[in-house]
């Protein structure tokens, strides 16, 4: 089973939990597929992940016209996927050591093994055949007062069927963590403020450059004042 992982990645924000899984759980996939995507700042740091992650594709620009940046990135991903299946994957899901080596193997006999999130499957972490992606329509845009992203894709995953959730399975500890990238926006009103400053603290304790642990510093003193009020 040759495992493929696609993920969109902002240019000015790094994920240095994410990176040293993806680092330590390499030899599982194959390819590791990163789409840049938009930036709310002047900080770049696509050079830093391909130097720090190993034998990373990296993707920049998207071919497809699509009005859903999104939806265009992950078309674009796709394209260049050669395993039989894809993981999908978003930096704040955070796992043990082990879940993804058994991620692997309890999913084979099913088209479709991920996180559900209330009714949902949801692509924090949601691994597909091929041959199942091939069946839909492959639309991963919002669909506006009805769902996010992946809206329409999970649906028809839902009814090509044979889908599992990962709360079927004894897996080791794993963790959604919502909101991260827009938290790292604020300046106050922090989504989840006492798990996000753990998380913070937890994340200095990894390999990333020096501006990103002052800022990483900055934001964690910023929501540790919201929690004091």
């Amino acid at each position: 089973m040759n495992i493929d992982v696609i993920i969109c990645h902002v240019k000015d924000v790094l994920y240095p939990q994410w990176m040293h899984r993806m680092n330590k759980d390499r030899d599982l996939f194959g390819k590791i597929i990163v789409m840049m995507t938009q930036s709310a700042s002047d900080r770049d740091y696509t050079e830093y992940l391909q130097s720090k992650l190993r034998r990373l594709s990296v993707i920049r620009e998207y071919r497809h016209d699509s009005p859903d940046w999104r939806d265009a990135a992950i078309k674009e991903a796709l394209f260049e996927t050669r395993g039989d299946r894809v993981l999908f994957l978003e930096q704040d899901f955070l796992v043990e050591d082990e879940f993804f080596k058994e991620l692997l193997e309890v999913s084979k006999p099913y088209n479709t093994v991920g996180f559900r999130d209330g009714n949902r499957f949801h692509p924090a972490c949601l691994l597909v055949r091929q041959s199942a992606i091939a069946k839909t329509r492959k639309d991963f845009s919002v669909d506006p007062d009805v769902g996010d992203h992946f809206y329409k894709f999970t649906q028809d995953l839902e009814k090509i069927g044979n889908c599992a959730s990962l709360k079927d399975f004894k897996l080791p500890k794993w963790e959604h963590i919502s909101g991260l990238t827009q938290n790292y926006r604020l300046t106050n009103n922090f989504y989840h403020p006492k798990r996000f400053y753990d998380y913070l603290m937890d994340s200095l304790e990894y390999d990333q450059p020096e501006d990103w642990r002052l800022f990483t510093i900055k934001k964690a003193k910023e929501v540790k004042n919201e929690t004091r009020t």
